[in-house]
């Protein structure tokens, strides 16, 4: 299988990501049909220090995320948009990251309540820095009381 992903930098590398928000913790909670896809993601995620639980069933990722937490959505040709308007029913407030290589289904996605929307294939430091946008967006938010 041809995975989606493009890198400036090894997943292995220990070095920091150039967008590194300021928040004392990020999660972020990865869904992905797809084994290597989430592997490969939360491996680099990682690796500025965001905590990363990588699950494969849509159900478990949306009710592990916390308020604070990011999820992040990796959309399957098979289901276009549709995980991102079940992850927005079930949670009205919170981050959510979709990535699709289907533009059409990234154009959905925004439609069904995703916050970011990025096209596969991604530059891993550029998820990483809106993985990190997200959660200090949301620490911002939380903090000053403006969501429960």
């Amino acid at each position: 299988m041809d995975v989606p992903l493009s890198a400036t930098t090894p997943v292995n590398d220990v070095a920091q990501s150039p967008c590194r928000a300021q928040v004392a913790t990020k999660k972020a909670v990865l869904y992905s049909h797809d084994p290597v896809v989430r592997e490969l993601l939360s491996r680099y995620i990682a690796r500025d220090g965001t905590e990363v639980v990588a699950l494969g069933a849509l159900g478990e990722a949306i009710s592990t995320a916390a308020p604070g937490d990011v999820l992040v959505v990796v959309l399957a040709k098979a289901t276009g948009a549709e995980p991102v308007r079940v992850a927005r029913q079930s949670r009205p407030r919170g981050p959510i990251l979709a990535l699709s290589e289907d533009a059409q289904a990234a154009i959905a996605a925004y439609g069904f309540g995703a916050d970011i929307v990025a096209l596969l294939p991604i530059d891993l430091d550029l998820l990483c820095c809106k993985i990190a946008i997200l959660a200090q967006r949301e620490a911002k938010l939380l903090g000053a009381g403006n969501l429960s």
